[in-house]
């Protein structure tokens, strides 16, 4: 079962929609600015509901890689829920993801972010040194598909692919759109740090991804 109809549900769709095993959650709050308690409270009911009506499925969550690391309401509220699920779920898999890039993908992501600032001739201010991984929603399905037939309660970080500067991914975006880049270089008010991948997503990677150009090739994938 697929719950949510956002870009990660569709991507889950055809393989668990059926599937009487798993419920897929992609339903959550996916904006990282996001502030109205009533988001969090929403998603807070809807995996109680699916706690009392599916209790014997596996549930599939998908969490940020900065829940335990970045203090605001969107990544407390995640990992608030990444406590409940561990406290009260029987059969479950939390994944910890860095930002998703999909063709319709969540219009508050820094890829997207930069796009429309390339777009509308904005200036934008770039930390230096800050460093950010995006990853493509196919992998996180590839990836996701083979955590759940072999792993049971688990938190796992999925924290990157490949890390890159924020500036060159900046620039190879402007590069691909053919736009002449504006911004500002500050100093970091925080850098938050590189997190290592679990040791089942390492090996699931090394199994399955390319890692040469990783970020290039799908930012070209997706952006046009």
């Amino acid at each position: 079962m697929v719950v949510g109809n956002g870009s990660i549900a569709k991507v889950f769709i055809n393989d668990y929609q059926d599937d009487n095993s798993v419920v897929i959650f992609a339903s959550g709050v996916s904006n990282s600015n996001e502030i109205n308690e009533s988001e969090f409270s929403r998603e807070h009911t809807l995996l109680s509901k699916i706690l009392v009506s599916y209790p014997n499925l596996k549930l599939v969550y998908f969490s940020s890689i900065y829940s335990t690391l970045v203090d605001n309401p969107y990544y407390n509220h995640k990992l608030k829920m990444e406590n409940f699920i561990n406290e009260n779920f029987k059969n479950f898999i939390i994944i910890r993801l860095p930002q998703v890039i999909s063709a319709n993908g969540n219009k508050n992501n820094l890829i997207n972010y930069f796009v429309d600032s390339l777009k509308n001739n904005k200036i934008i201010s770039i930390q230096k040194s800050a460093n950010r991984a995006i990853v493509d929603i196919q992998d996180v399905k590839n990836i996701t598909k083979k955590i759940i037939l072999n792993e049971n309660n688990k938190i796992l970080n999925f924290s990157h692919i490949e890390y890159v500067n924020v500036l060159d991914l900046f620039l190879s975006i402007s590069n691909i759109l053919n736009i002449k880049p504006k911004y500002n270089l500050i100093d970091p008010v925080f850098e938050i740090p590189k997190i290592d991948n679990s040791l089942e997503i390492t090996n699931i990677i090394k199994q399955k991804i390319e890692k040469t150009n990783y970020t290039n090739k799908i930012l070209k994938k997706y952006i046009s």
